[in-house]
């Protein structure tokens, strides 16, 4: 809520808090994207180059 208060839009918002809550608690992100339930993280650019077409 507090980032949501200094003129952040919803998204930004919760992306935001979920960096802080990662850093301050230690908690890899991608374990917090798992308890919100998000079943995968898109692929980054690097993840996509090295891809091979099927």
């Amino acid at each position: 809520m507090a980032f949501m208060q200094i003129e952040m839009n919803e998204n930004d918002a919760f992306v935001k808090a979920e960096f802080e809550i990662s850093h301050e608690y230690h908690i890899p992100l991608l374990d917090i994207k798992k308890l919100l339930g998000v079943r995968s993280i898109p692929a980054g650019p690097v993840e996509k180059r090295n891809k091979c077409p099927v």
